[in-house]
């Protein structure tokens, strides 16, 4: 009898707290996204004064929160090309073409990290490609 008294009140406490929980798990949801914001701001503001490397450091705490979005890497390399480590650069074009195919600036900031290498087939290539994007279509995403 005590056993089924104790599961009954705490079968009771869990569902007078469930309602909590949930409001708390979204103002969770809530303090991640402003933390992300923030993050991102700061980030483009250190990238605009060419702080790349405190730039650098904000957007790399963003991937800690598994933030993935093709603008965050388009950032990213165009910190990479502008301190010549076109590798890498060229990595996160990439990355943010595969998220988005539909923006040509990627293609551009691929296409110049190519042609600053020496690769200028490959960099002609890809601005080719680049040319058949409708302008349109690539639109603005959200930051979060």
């Amino acid at each position: 009898m005590i056993i089924f008294l104790i599961i009954f009140v705490t079968f009771y406490f869990y569902q007078s707290e469930k309602s909590k929980f949930f409001t708390t798990e979204s103002e969770i949801i809530e303090e991640v996204d402003e933390v992300i914001r923030n993050k991102f701001n700061l980030a483009k503001k250190y990238y605009i004064k060419r702080e790349l490397d405190k730039s650098l450091k904000q957007f790399k705490d963003l991937t800690k929160l598994r933030y993935n979005n093709s603008i965050f890497h388009f950032y990213v390399g165009n910190i990479y090309c502008q301190k010549e480590d076109y590798n890498l650069a060229i990595e996160y074009y990439e990355k943010a073409i595969n998220l988005n195919k539909n923006n040509p600036f990627y293609y551009f900031a691929m296409a110049r990290c190519f042609e600053r290498q020496g690769f200028h087939e490959k960099a002609l290539e890809i601005l080719n490609t680049s040319l058949y994007i409708n302008l349109n279509s690539a639109i603005p995403e959200d930051i979060t």
